[in-house]
C-alpha cells in the first residue's frame, strides 16, 4: 500500500508541477529564446498567443481537479487497475489538450522554442501512457519509476512557459 501511495504522490506532484506545461506543450530545456520576440507582428501575435494557449490551460485545470480526485482514489484504494485508469485518463486529457494547444499558429519569430515546447509535452504524455501500462501489469515500481525519470521535463517546461510570458500555464 505505501508503494500506491508513492505512486499517486509522484502523479499529483508531476501533475501540479507539469499541468500548466501539459496544457501549454512542454518545453525540452531549448528555451534561451522563450520570451523573446523578434519582427514587428510578434509582439501582437505573441500576446494572442499567450493569451490563447492560457485559454487551453484554463480549460485544462478546469478538469485537473477531477484527474487528481481519480487519482487520490485510485491510490488509496490500492487497485493498480483503477490507478492505470486515472492515469490513462490524465494522459488522455493531456493529449487533448496538446493537439488543442498544438492547433494554435505560432508566432514567426517563435516557431522553435514553441515546437521544442509542444514536442516535449508529447513526451510527457507518453510518459503517462507509459506509467498507465505499468500500473495496469501491476508493477508500481516501474510506473512510479516513469513518472518520475521526466520530473526534470516538467520542472523546465513549466520554467519556459513562465518565461515565454504565459499567465496560467506554467503557474502550476
Amino acid at each position: 500500500m505505501r508503494q500506491m501511495r508513492i505512486g499517486v504522490a509522484s502523479l499529483i506532484a508531476g501533475l501540479v508541477l507539469a499541468a500548466s506545461a501539459l496544457a501549454a506543450g512542454c518545453g525540452n530545456g531549448d528555451d534561451k529564446n522563450a520570451g523573446r520576440a523578434q519582427g514587428s507582428e510578434t509582439a501582437e501575435a505573441k500576446a494572442q498567443y499567450i493569451a490563447r494557449g492560457d485559454a487551453v490551460c484554463d480549460e485544462f485545470r478546469a478538469k485537473r481537479g477531477k484527474l487528481v480526485a481519480a487519482l487520490d482514489r485510485a491510490g488509496s484504494s490500492g487497485d493498480t487497475k483503477q490507478l492505470a485508469k486515472a492515469v490513462k485518463q490524465l494522459g488522455d486529457a493531456s493529449q487533448k489538450t496538446y493537439e488543442d494547444f498544438a492547433a494554435i499558429p505560432k508566432p514567426s519569430g517563435d516557431v522553435a522554442v514553441l515546437n521544442s515546447y509542444l514536442d516535449a509535452q508529447h513526451q510527457l504524455t507518453r510518459t503517462l501512457n507509459r506509467a498507465a501500462d505499468a500500473y495496469a501489469r501491476g508493477d508500481v515500481q516501474g510506473g512510479n519509476a516513469t513518472l518520475d525519470s521526466n520530473k526534470a521535463l516538467a520542472d523546465r517546461s513549466q520554467s519556459t512557459a513562465r518565461r515565454y510570458g504565459f499567465r496560467i500555464c506554467g503557474s502550476g
